[in-house]
């Protein structure tokens, strides 16, 4: 049986995106969620249908208003030291101290007004017996909490692995998840080994996973991959679907796995962009630049142009009356005479080179820049030193998601400031009647489409495609590229 692995791997040669910089507490991307999942598990996961499971607890039932964890009996790190319902109490309170998750708030769900200020403050909303974590979230928030806890964020760092003074993982190499860092050059070649003691844990998977870096911004993850210097090109690449795919399916020696069109290419206008370009403008240039993506990759049936970042018909997608107001707005704008004089856009230093090929063509004028730091997440003492717009990929969902809402509260992405998103958010989770909540989600949905802070480009499955004859057994629902779910049964 071939039992080692490699991967390959975006951004890790980057001196501040080293694997031993990423950290539960902040994860800003797929590449570092990718990453810290394989090393990290929660107490809940979804399985491939969608269904919330047990991870490292053996049981958890609602009794009254709280939520009950057992932790697994004979729980075990990487390294065969005990995991224990202590070792998750701690792991949560850090975040609730650290309070910087892009993906949900949770001390707004335990003990929103309860003042924390180390590890040994208390919390009223979480507390531990023996072996049980007790989770007792406010009520308007109770239907919410579950699905929240399954996020990569509020996976569990043993506390062997924590400094519990500057409340930072100290290392990699004592884990909770499938897998441990065996070794880091911190230049990007990464040695991963799989975790025995894990209840993923299978002879079937990888025993051993070399992440091979990308070190030439020009070439594409999928090069790698047929060069075989890689088996497995995962879900966090860059690149057009259509282009990859088409080139993956000619080739025998590759296996395919392709999600739903839950892949969003999109422009997101700065708050410099939503002050000083008119409406009119904006919508303008999310045309040309849709249009220009779209006749280059000739999308067909494969993606479909993206015209609402919720999707169609999932929870918070427009009403039939939205789209056809959304649909006129854009119908109306001309863009003739749109060039993108004065415009600057950022994306990464990977994509520079690919996305002015392809959006310069309709605005020849407009300034494409690359970035090796999260714009949203960058900041600025003026406005004037923002781009305009920067052009992303990220995840939808068709199911009410608050960890992708918490994360486009963190992005930016609504049309509204980021006093007025966060408060929207709060206003949210204490909605109990989910009709209520969903009504609250569409009419946001709809405003960030019009006004416009989002332009969606394409929608398009996401792509993970491995050399023979490892196999893939991930869900076609979730962005994720779970390391033990790329099995070999030779």
């Amino acid at each position: 049986m071939v039992s080692k692995l490699k991967i390959s791997y975006p951004h890790i040669n980057n001196k501040n995106r080293n694997v031993s910089t990423f950290d539960t507490a902040r994860i800003v991307d797929s590449t570092q969620s990718g990453m810290l999942r394989a090393l990290y598990s929660p107490l809940v996961e979804f399985n491939n249908q969608g269904d919330i499971i047990s991870g490292l607890v053996d049981s958890f039932v609602w009794k009254g208003g709280s939520l009950i964890f057992k932790i697994r009996k004979g729980l075990k790190a990487s390294d065969g030291s005990s995991i224990t319902a202590s070792d998750a109490y701690v792991s949560l309170k850090r975040l609730l101290l650290l309070g910087k998750n892009t993906h949900g708030n949770l001390k707004s769900f335990l003990c929103p007004n309860d003042e924390l200020k180390d590890i040994k403050s208390s919390c009223s909303g979480l507390k531990i017996k023996d072996d049980t974590l007790i989770l007792s979230p406010i009520p308007s928030r109770k239907s919410l909490l579950l699905p929240l806890l399954t996020a990569t964020e509020f996976a569990i760092v043993p506390s062997k692995s924590l400094d519990l003074e500057t409340l930072k993982i100290k290392n990699n190499f004592v884990t909770s998840g499938p897998y441990y860092v065996a070794s880091d050059d911190l230049r990007g070649n990464v040695l991963l080994k799989a975790n025995k003691n894990h209840h993923h844990y299978s002879t079937n998977i990888a025993q051993t996973i070399d992440l091979v870096p990308n070190l030439d911004p020009k070439q594409s993850l999928f090069d790698l991959l047929e060069q075989k210097k890689v088996d497995v090109m995962p879900t966090f690449t860059w690149g057009d679907f259509v282009e990859l795919y088409n080139k993956s399916v000619k080739n025998e020696e590759l296996t395919i796995h392709k999600t739903m069109n839950i892949k969003i290419s999109y422009i997101q206008f700065t708050q410099r962009a939503q002050k000083q370009l008119s409406q009119k403008r904006r919508i303008a240039i999310g045309k040309k630049m849709r249009q220009a993506y779209l006749s280059h990759f000739n999308a067909d049936t494969i993606s479909e142009a993206g015209k609402y970042y919720l999707g169609v018909y999932g929870e918070g997608a427009l009403s039939s009356d939205q789209t056809s107001k959304l649909n006129k707005l854009f119908d109306t704008i001309n863009t003739e005479n749109e060039t993108g004089s004065g415009i600057i856009m950022v994306t990464a230093p990977t994509r520079v080179e690919h996305y002015k090929a392809i959006f310069q063509e309709s605005l020849p004028q407009m300034k494409i820049l690359e970035t090796s730091e999260h714009h949203a997440f960058k900041q600025y003492t003026n406005i004037n030193d923002m781009p305009h717009l920067f052009f992303a990929n990220t995840d939808s969902s068709f199911r009410e998601n608050v960890t992708l809402l918490s994360y486009m509260v963190s992005m930016g992405m609504f049309a509204m400031d980021e006093k007025k998103s966060k408060q929207w958010l709060e206003n949210y989770l204490d909605t109990e009647d989910k009709e209520k909540r969903l009504m609250r989600l569409q009419t946001v949905h709809f405003d960030m489409l019009t006004a416009p802070s989002v332009v969606p480009i394409v929608a398009s499955p996401y792509l993970v495609v491995a050399r023979k004859p490892w196999k893939l057994k991930m869900s076609d629902q979730y962005a994720s590229t779970p390391f033990w779910q790329i099995t070999n049964e030779q």
